[in-house]
């Protein structure tokens, strides 16, 4: 996601209790490595509606 995403994202994962266990910044933006949790379903729809669309899923799993 660009930088400019980036503090809306870890509020809106941190309220959903969602742990960050890594960042990667680079020329682009930043990644951020979090920890779902099991069972639950990965929905950042609304997380991406939020930051219109500059927010990408990416399945390291």
């Amino acid at each position: 996601m660009a930088f400019a995403g980036e503090a809306e994202a870890r509020h809106w994962l941190e309220g959903r209790e969602v742990p960050i266990e890594a960042l990667d910044y680079g020329a682009e933006g930043v990644i951020l490595t979090v920890g779902w949790p099991q069972g639950e379903a990965v929905d950042i729809t609304p997380l991406s509606a939020r930051l219109k669309g500059e927010v990408r899923l990416l399945d390291h799993s």
